[in-house]
């Protein structure tokens, strides 16, 4: 998931309520982004495992 950012102009954005989005997280990857280049380089990576694993298999 990325955030949104602006560099040069704020857009006025509408409010707007949706039905709740989920999925299940395995990985934690920290992404370095080269502004303006469309390169993204990985720079760490953490597998997450806690009690909702074993529900995975379901």
């Amino acid at each position: 998931m990325s955030r949104c950012f602006a560099t040069k102009r704020v857009f006025p954005v509408r409010e707007l309520s949706i039905d709740p989005v989920s999925w299940t997280v395995r990985d934690f990857v920290l992404i370095h982004s080269l502004i303006g280049k469309s390169v993204y380089k990985e720079r760490g990576r953490w597998q997450l495992i806690g009690q909702d694993d074993a529900l995975a298999g379901m």
